[in-house]
């Protein structure tokens, strides 16, 4: 499956670039988003209801931990989420490649502005009914015992859904199901190969092979860098199950550990006037040594705190090394704020606080 899916996704990335990753990431959210309704809708009607709700243990449907630091050994608590979350989504929305490319096709920035105020929206719901479906899956779970036995052999979390879908779907069903998870996964390989092409070629081919290539030239060079990095992302996915407990936890953890110092990088740029090439990257690589030292060696620090930590450590010691450099060139502030959007940044933060209600309400609706 690996290696049929990166096959397929590494030929429509490589011909249709950015418009087919985009195109065909709408097509896959659909498919997504009714997989998951179908499946909650499956359990329901198998079990019931009420009978699933008691069979949930307590925790798993806790939305809001006010309790837990995160420096406590317990990962999923509110502080470290809200926090290590700002910067972690800071870089991914504002700095990731893999997201910013799809900003960059808008026709205006206030194009991009609506695309990310949309995002803000419907991430949430898509969320949201992941989470639902995972916990009442869980509950689900407690009373079967075929399938109870079949995940706690395998020892393997993320076979659940699988051994699920394969055991109490019936033939069609179960297909459709299997292409909404498959177009999950595609999306986000098509996102990765075009966004590593893009850098690439950028950073790499335009700058140190040829400054000034034909556009036939830089077309047939975005290809093979794109079948380049998709056979690198084909062979490290058959050791990415050992990262961690799970595949989500393992792939945000990568994430964390190097979000927050590229956000520190960027924010030392945009921010100070004394930044210099050698204190970035000093700490930028300070950053990412140091989260990888907090996942091999403090366990006890939440991984939701990687991200605030790293940019911590990226900007402090970046400015603090730049400070031995002279100021080069002027520099001059352009400070610039559009009216117009500080209404919808009140109905966002508005928008923040409703989750924050729904997450916390939804383990009193269960266990009321």
């Amino acid at each position: 499956m690996i290696l049929l899916m990166s096959a397929v996704t590494m030929i429509y990335t490589a011909v249709g670039g950015i418009k087919a990753s985009i195109y065909t990431d709408v097509l896959q959210f659909i498919l997504l988003s009714g997989s998951v309704l179908i499946l909650i809708a499956v359990l329901f009607d198998h079990a019931g209801f009420s009978s699933i709700v008691a069979s949930i243990p307590k925790g798993r449907a806790l939305g809001v931990d006010f309790i837990h630091t995160g420096f406590d050994g317990y990962d999923y608590a509110f502080l470290p989420a809200i926090i290590g979350g700002i910067f972690f989504y800071s870089s991914y929305y504002g700095l990731d490649q893999s997201q910013i490319q799809r900003v960059l096709t808008s026709k205006s920035v206030d194009a991009s502005r609506s695309a990310l105020f949309l995002n803000c929206f419907l991430r949430y719901p898509l969320m949201l009914g992941y989470c639902i479906l995972g916990i009442f899956l869980r509950g689900f779970l407690s009373g079967e015992q075929s399938l109870l036995q079949a995940v706690v052999i395998g020892n393997n979390p993320d076979a659940l859904l699988p051994l699920f879908i394969s055991m109490y779907l019936p033939a069609g069903l179960r297909g459709l199901i299997i292409v909404g998870i498959l177009a999950g996964a595609m999306s986000t390989l098509d996102s990765s190969y075009n966004s590593l092409s893009a850098a690439t070629m950028n950073d790499f081919y335009t700058k140190y092979i040829k400054k000034e290539p034909t556009a036939k030239e830089y077309l047939l060079w975005s290809r093979l860098t794109t079948l380049g990095w998709a056979i690198f992302c084909m062979i490290f996915a058959f050791f990415a199950g050992r990262l961690a407990e799970t595949i989500i936890v393992g792939v945000n953890k990568i994430g964390a550990v190097f979000y927050g110092p590229i956000l520190g990088a960027f924010l030392l740029g945009i921010l100070t006037k004394r930044a210099r090439g050698y204190g970035v990257i000093a700490g930028v690589l300070a950053g990412v040594v140091f989260n990888a030292y907090l996942w091999f060696y403090q366990p006890q620090i939440s991984w939701l705190w990687w991200s605030a930590i790293g940019f911590l450590v990226t900007f402090s010691l970046g400015y603090s090394l730049s400070l031995t450099g002279k100021i080069q060139g002027e520099y001059k502030v352009v400070k610039s704020r559009d009216k117009r959007w500080s209404s919808k940044y009140t109905v966002l933060l508005l928008y923040f606080v409703v989750i924050v209600l729904i997450s916390y309400l939804f383990n009193l609706f269960l266990f009321s």
